[in-house]
């Protein structure tokens, strides 16, 4: 009895802190869950009050949604249907819910995103990540203004479209089977995490990154990328950079990036020798040539390459190096590592 007790008190705490944080992540302290999960559901229930903000039906048994599942929940901000084997939702199932911010439909069967209809406008996370997605329309991922965070992971897409999402954060694109870099309709001025790895990507436009200019994170390993160098020059935020286990024989250029990079992983690729990189000054009828550093880079990971030797100067532009790997290339004498920061 006392434990029984106190597992409902915790309960109510809990529920009661949930409301007042979600009441502030939101703006509003019109906040009503329903939580009906676990609880082996085969659809929706017909008994949700038309008040409800956040509609929980995570870890049922529910195949489909029908056009009135959610009908006249004109409050609706979150619906969360995770881990349900739904295969088939009606086009018109979420047309009257304009309200919502949060829709997650990870770990389901679906093979094609249901329409938002109005709730595009006011989207900030959309998950449909480790489903049966093989298509996405055209224009499905185009003009949601609201939209932060994309997780589309784990799935069978060949090919997505992006453009007018000023405020995405976020693309998490990895472990599907892209063959080309996801086509951006206009600039992501936002955003700063790219996850496009485990993919079958080969090519990388030269100019496909002046579409991203506040990129700090880009993931593309496990990809095919043949183009080399890489351009990554209009990336002046970016902090990482992994490119392992591609077909790269070049250094990517990461010129832009030399104040800010702090790891770089090229760990499998063709990569003959790496590259000493310089920049030019001009002084009235004078230029002059200086070396790049990258004072930031701490870790620098060029293992399983073709490199046979390095030029004697290249650490010159790593001095804060912490971690360097060259395991099983084709060096003959160890690189001069003596001006590094013990």
């Amino acid at each position: 009895m006392y434990w029984d007790t106190m597992a409902t008190f915790i309960k109510n705490k809990w529920m009661s802190f949930t409301a007042i944080l979600c009441s502030f992540l939101h703006g509003t302290s019109e906040y009503e869950m329903c939580n009906r999960n676990n609880q082996g559901l085969t659809s929706v229930p017909t008994d949700i009050p038309h008040t409800v903000t956040h509609l929980h039906l995570k870890n049922n048994e529910i195949t489909s949604i029908g056009s009135l599942d959610f009908f006249n929940l004109d409050e609706l901000r979150e619906l969360a249907l995770t881990d349900n084997p739904i295969s088939s939702f009606e086009n018109d199932a979420l047309w009257q819910n304009t309200k919502l911010v949060h829709l997650f439909l990870n770990n389901t069967a679906l093979t094609t995103p249901p329409p938002l209809w109005d709730a595009k406008d006011v989207l900030r996370v959309l998950r449909i990540n480790n489903a049966e997605l093989n298509s996405i329309p055209d224009d499905y991922l185009i003009n949601m203004p609201e939209l932060r965070t994309l997780y589309l992971y784990s799935n069978k897409l060949t090919q997505v479209r992006l453009g007018q999402m000023d405020k995405l954060w976020y693309i998490h694109l990895y472990h599907n089977q892209l063959t080309a870099m996801p086509e951006l309709t206009t600039t992501l001025p936002s955003l700063t995490h790219l996850y496009l790895h485990r993919n079958v990507i080969a090519n990388v436009d030269d100019n496909y990154f002046s579409k991203t200019p506040k990129l700090e994170i880009l993931y593309l390993e496990y990809n095919n990328v043949l183009v080399s160098p890489i351009n990554l020059c209009p990336l002046s935020k970016l902090k990482q950079l992994r490119l392992r286990n591609n077909k790269l024989s070049e250094f990517p250029n990461v010129t832009c990036s030399s104040e800010t990079l702090e790891y770089i992983d090229l760990f499998s690729n063709d990569i003959n020798r790496p590259v000493v990189y310089y920049e030019d000054f001009t002084f009235g009828r004078n230029s002059e040539r200086v070396k790049m550093t990258f004072p930031n880079v701490h870790f620098l990971r060029l293992g399983m390459n073709n490199i046979d030797e390095f030029s004697p100067d290249f650490f010159e532009g790593f001095p804060n190096l912490k971690t360097l790997e060259c395991q099983h290339c084709k060096l003959e004498v160890f690189p001069n590592i003596s001006n590094l920061n013990k």
